[in-house]
């Protein structure tokens, strides 16, 4: 009867720590997606405001891999009046869960 208890604890105890386990790394790979999304952001706006700079854009690539992130921006001459310049960026980043051994790379790209 008492081997019977301790088994039972021993089974909650491994599926609480399974469960809070992977709460965390869901929740982990999800922040660092929402960090992309917003690093994402914020290279846009820097990007727009040098106005498509070269030497601005050759830092955020830079800064890109410095923070594990891929960054390509290709800078295109705009047809419409008003408009010199447009580029296309894209990040690159893994959305990892490691618990569940899940590792996708992400790609999110944006017209500014």
């Amino acid at each position: 009867m008492h081997l019977d208890i301790v088994f039972k604890a021993f089974v909650g105890v491994l599926a609480a720590v399974i469960i809070v386990g992977s709460g965390v790394g869901v929740t982990a790979g999800f922040s660092r997606a929402v960090a992309a999304e917003n690093y994402m952001e914020s290279v846009s706006k820097v990007i727009v405001e040098s106005n498509y700079n070269e030497d601005v854009i050759e830092k955020c690539i830079q800064e890109a891999e410095t923070n594990g992130y891929t960054l390509e921006v290709d800078v295109l001459k705009a047809t419409k009046a008003g408009v010199k310049y447009y580029a296309e960026i894209k990040l690159s980043y893994y959305f990892e869960i490691e618990l569940f051994g899940l590792k996708q790379q992400k790609i999110q790209t944006k017209i500014i």
